[in-house]
């Protein structure tokens, strides 16, 4: 497991960066099993009381980004107790939560294979960039499995018909088809990759990172709500618009200045590493 410093200094003043977390088992397709699992958890959980990061992207080393559960961890599991195996699977959730309890703005790299839980992987997160040779499958059935972990992120991200076709069929999806399900907001090749996630984090480091969690926040809530209208969308703005971040942001409106949060990210060469 590496985890790099993706900007290491956005500019001369500043100590915020954006943690870049590698799948570093490129031989074996960075196939999850209980190792893996547990380490990952713990890189992504180690930044949520970082005030200085400002987001995080995953991305896979080698051709693919994560094909799911490794076999032979699964084939394992047949040798363990209901108990051992649901404290396997509650595992697997907490991977998940911390991607998208993160305090800030998350991303996934797909490039080639995304399988099974590596779907899941990307789902957790909040903005899914897929590389043209991008493959989303939901391929458990075909073994006889499910897809019960994972599928509370799929689901916020599919369409309703999309998810039943994928998931009962474990049809490979494509770049395009991934977008148009829902699955991905982008799609970029490795010609201009390094561009389009640059162009995607400068968007996102101007945005103030209170606000950017409350927002986080809230839309969970609101899911959680079935997306009704309650108390709670009042009450965020009437406390978000007394608060420190938010004045700032007024003021530097209002004066033609960027607020001391807005970041510009210089050196976007380092995104190479996750392309080679």
């Amino acid at each position: 497991m590496q985890k790099l410093e993706l900007i290491n200094s956005l500019n001369e003043t500043s100590t915020n960066f954006v943690a870049l977390v590698l799948l570093n088992k490129p031989d074996q397709a960075n196939a999850l099993d209980r190792d893996f699992i547990k380490a990952l958890t713990h890189e992504i959980e180690s930044l949520h009381s970082n005030e200085n990061c400002r987001g995080l992207l995953i991305a896979g080393l080698g051709k693919n980004f994560c094909a799911g559960a490794h076999l032979k961890w699964m084939q394992d599991s047949a040798k363990l107790s209901n108990s051992e195996n649901l404290n396997e699977a509650k595992n697997l959730t907490l991977l998940y939560e911390s991607i998208v309890q993160a305090p800030f703005p998350t991303m996934a790299f797909v490039r080639g294979s995304a399988y099974g839980g590596g779907v899941g992987l990307a789902a957790a997160c909040n903005i899914v960039i897929a590389n043209d040779d991008a493959k989303f499958c939901l391929s458990e059935v075909r073994l006889g499995l499910i897809p019960a972990v994972i599928l509370p992120y799929v689901q916020r991200r599919m369409t309703y018909g999309a998810l039943n076709h994928y998931a009962l069929s474990a049809k490979t999806m494509s770049a395009d088809e991934a977008l148009r399900a829902g699955l991905a907001e982008v799609r970029t090749d490795l010609a201009t990759a390094i561009e389009t996630l640059s162009s995607e984090w400068q968007q996102l480091l101007q945005g103030g990172p209170k606000a950017q969690m409350k927002v986080k926040a809230l839309i969970q809530t609101l899911q959680n709500d079935d997306l009704r209208q309650s108390d709670e969308t009042a009450k965020a703005i009437a406390d978000v618009r007394s608060g420190p971040e938010a004045q700032l942001g007024l003021q530097c409106f209002f004066h033609k200045k960027k607020p001391s949060w807005v970041l510009s990210l210089k050196k976007p060469d380092v995104l190479s590493v996750i392309i080679q």
